[in-house]
């Protein structure tokens, strides 16, 4: 795929080159500025997201898959992601490292699982009303879960497997919610089981195996 080209590609609002063999962000992106949905998973694209990637789409895009690359981090880290009204982010099986980034409010599925994040969840992830999908899962990450963890009424699937948070588990479902999937195994979590739980009137799976309960 030629991927350098400029003023011969259209503005296009939806781009699919899922399983490309790209090695690289291709260079036509950085003039896309009404890009509302781009995947370019299952490619071999390494190193970091280009700061350009997110400058001409920052106000447009709502549907971002990058999963199954060899991607390493974003340029410059950004705490919070840049995009004003992404719903869909898919960055899973990468290589990314470093603290979880912060999505946007506008939020719904965040799937960062099967990559090297370290450090803890931000409370921030709590005020995200419109989160449907969280999957941290497969990851390094440690500390405590913050205790505001699955309060919202929006959550449906929480995946938090395969790290090394440790303490209590939150109290899950305080009042009735839409979790339908928790997966808290691989851990080192300790304490009881939250009554709360009981309040989780939807859920489908759970999974709280190899941990300290």
């Amino acid at each position: 795929i030629i991927t350098n080209l400029s003023g011969t590609v259209p503005q296009l609002e939806l781009l699919d080159l899922t399983s490309c063999n790209l090695t690289e962000f291709p260079e036509f992106l950085k003039y896309q500025s009404k890009l509302r949905f781009l995947q370019l998973s299952d490619n071999n694209i390494q190193g970091q997201i280009p700061k350009w990637v997110w400058n001409a789409t920052r106000e447009t895009l709502l549907l971002f898959d990058l999963s199954s690359n060899f991607l390493t981090g974003f340029d410059q880290n950004p705490i919070n992601l840049p995009w004003q009204n992404l719903y869909h982010l898919d960055l899973r099986t990468n290589m990314l490292q470093g603290s979880v980034p912060i999505p946007p409010q506008s939020i719904i599925n965040y799937m960062v699982g099967s990559n090297h994040y370290s450090g803890e969840i931000s409370p921030s992830f709590c005020n995200l009303n419109h989160l449907h999908i969280l999957d941290l899962s497969n990851n390094s990450l440690s500390g405590m879960l913050p205790q505001c963890l699955g309060n919202s009424s929006a959550l449906e699937i929480l995946m938090l497997m395969n790290n090394s948070f440790h303490g209590s588990i939150p109290q899950i479902c305080p009042v009735a919610n839409s979790l339908k999937m928790v997966d808290l195994s691989y851990n080192q979590l300790q304490g009881k089981v939250p009554r709360s739980m009981a309040n989780c009137t939807r859920l489908e799976f759970l999974n709280l195996g190899n941990n300290h309960m």
